[in-house]
């Protein structure tokens, strides 16, 4: 009998046979060189208005100009760049990276339109926790090269601690995997290229943005850290994870199977009231211009300048498309928070796992009703029950309204 390939990450085998894959799968690739293909952020920061400017092109050419996130600052981003706060990659033909340094070296007004790829790494500490770092501004218009290479070499570099990859424990990405459409291109390759080349670790859902075409997208929440994530007996995996419902606490136990073959000490709270003082911090919100097509966040827990219910407030008023709670799971009031968030229309969409400086965490989100919700492509294929039990949780707890 054949064995159907997971669909959505494979079990994190060690850090080191981690890195040996990723070097077998860099050493099958014919014709990649990165010395010649791809421009890393210890090149990309001496130009920092040029690849901002370059970013930027690449993006609203991916996207046909439908593209809202917070990169036309340009100012203000070329500075992050010099900093070393923003770390952003560049990859392409040989030809088209000689251009681009012509480009930076030349008198020009506007960027060329170069058929180059382009992807960022910036600090979301306060989003993902502590070491984290978002992985993002992710786009392609190369037609020949393909991004597997830069992209295999990039995470090699990350989890070998190369200068270039900075400083950040672990990457948070969300990328596309929604099914292609006339005019539109889908997630199904990006998919692909994350759960089978890139293997990085699948944590359910991040419906957090509007997309080409004005859908929100269920987007993958993944991860690659550098050491596997704290898995080796940590404290935070001995603790009980607290969850209100059955479905989240299913939900959550797939996950960290998938991930990691092994399911933390979880328990159900279900008589969990919103009956205490609770306590957030909000982040900061986006330009107007944008703030609609981007999530707005909270963190929950005792350290909060704000009550549970101000904050909520607060991020209500943003307009936002979706609005995210982070919740650390092994947390006293945890059960009471969810309480709190899931009787004002908040669902759990996905988790990260601990690490030696952060505990599990959940994320809690509100979806803008106007909005349709565009689902995963593999929405209705899985190959074992731990994959199915997360896509059922997809299926009836997320996709209210869906294209």
């Amino acid at each position: 009998m054949t064995v159907a390939p997971p669909r959505l990450c494979h079990p994190f085998p060690g850090r080191e046979a981690y890195a040996r894959t990723l070097h077998q799968a860099l050493g099958r690739l014919d014709g990649f060189d990165p010395s010649r293909h791809v421009l890393g952020p210890l090149e990309t920061c001496r130009f920092p208005r040029h690849a901002v400017r370059m970013r930027h092109s690449v993006l609203l050419r991916v996207y046909c100009g439908d593209y809202h996130t917070d990169c036309f600052d340009i100012d203000r981003l070329a500075h992050a760049v010099e900093r070393g706060e923003e770390r952003i990659w560049l990859w392409g033909e040989e030809d088209q990276i000689r251009a681009f340094h012509a480009y930076c070296t030349g008198d020009f007004n506007d960027p060329p339109d170069l058929r180059l790829g382009t992807v960022t790494v910036l600090p979301a500490e306060f989003l993902f926790g502590a070491g984290r770092h978002e992985l993002c501004r992710s786009g392609s218009c190369d037609t020949s090269l393909g991004a597997k290479g830069a992209s295999l070499q990039r995470i090699v570099n990350f989890v070998e601690r190369h200068a270039e990859a900075g400083p950040a424990d672990s990457w948070v990405l969300t990328p596309r995997n929604r099914a292609s459409a006339p005019s539109l291109r889908g997630g199904e390759a990006v998919h692909r290229l994350h759960s089978h080349h890139l293997r990085t670790r699948f944590w359910g859902f991040a419906p957090w943005y509007v997309m080409q075409g004005g859908a929100l997208e269920m987007l993958d929440l993944r991860e690659c850290d550098r050491d596997g994530g704290d898995t080796d007996g940590g404290r935070h995996w001995r603790q009980p994870w607290l969850l209100r419902t059955p479905q989240a606490a299913r939900f959550v136990a797939a996950l960290t199977w998938l991930n990691y073959r092994r399911v933390p000490p979880i328990e159900v709270v279900a008589d969990a009231r919103a009956d205490g003082f609770l306590t957030a911090r909000t982040g900061r919100a986006y330009d107007a211009s944008i703030q609609p097509f981007n999530p707005t966040a909270m963190v929950v827990g005792t350290e909060g300048d704000l009550s549970l219910d101000d904050a909520h407030r607060t991020l209500e008023a943003r307009n936002a498309c979706a609005m995210v709670a982070r919740v650390a799971l092994t947390e006293s009031d945890a059960p009471a928070a969810q309480a709190f968030l899931e009787d004002r229309g908040y669902r759990l969409t996905g988790i990260l796992p601990p690490t030696p400086r952060v505990p599990p965490q959940g994320f809690w989100t509100w979806i803008h009703p106007h909005h349709p919700v565009a689902p995963p492509h593999y929405l209705n294929s899985c190959s074992d029950d731990e994959e199915n039990a997360v896509l059922d949780y997809c299926r009836t707890r997320l996709l209210d309204t869906t294209l």
